[in-house]
């Protein structure tokens, strides 16, 4: 799927602060109401003295609005998450480590994180959109085989092809 691009001044008004990122993981997480997960009553979730963690008076549940995310157990900004997320999406050769932390104003280590969480997840993603052949109890069968004669475009090369199959009996 290709998806348009967003500029960066596009990216800084939706997203000028800390806040503004907050937010958004919050209605993205919990929805419009953030009602608390456990009670369920429609208690709002308030904010805690601890930074993206919400509390439900009611069941005293801590909920922490980042879990389970990128930015999980990081002690970097929301906002530098989403800004080099922005970065790694509009650039299709890569970021390098180093420009990376001079953009972000952080160390190599922390950019070098940062880089292998976000790619280890872009690599889940496109793992899950290709479909991939077999599966825990699904027969897959490959073969080979070498078919002497065909006359392959590179003059160099040997005459001959080697052909490879794949066939999954599940789907």
């Amino acid at each position: 799927a290709v998806y348009p691009s967003t500029s960066c001044f596009e990216f800084l008004d939706r997203f000028p602060d800390e806040t503004a990122c907050f937010r958004h993981m919050l209605e993205i997480r919990f929805g419009p109401a953030i009602a608390c997960p456990r009670c369920g009553t429609g208690q709002r979730l308030s904010a805690t003295s601890r930074q993206r963690q919400l509390y439900c008076w009611r069941c005293s549940l801590v909920v922490s609005v980042t879990a389970g995310t990128l930015a999980g157990h990081s002690r970097i900004g929301l906002w530098n998450w989403f800004y080099l997320m922005l970065l790694v999406a509009n650039r299709t050769t890569g970021m390098p480590i180093d420009a990376v932390a001079r953009q972000l104003g952080i160390s190599r280590l922390a950019a070098y994180r940062m880089l292998c969480l976000i790619r280890m997840h872009i690599d889940k993603l496109q793992q899950a959109d290709r479909g991939l052949v077999g599966g825990p109890g699904i027969v897959v069968e490959i073969d080979e085989t070498w078919l002497p004669g065909v006359i392959p475009d590179d003059p160099l090369a040997s005459s001959g092809a080697i052909v490879f199959g794949i066939y999954s009996q599940g789907g």
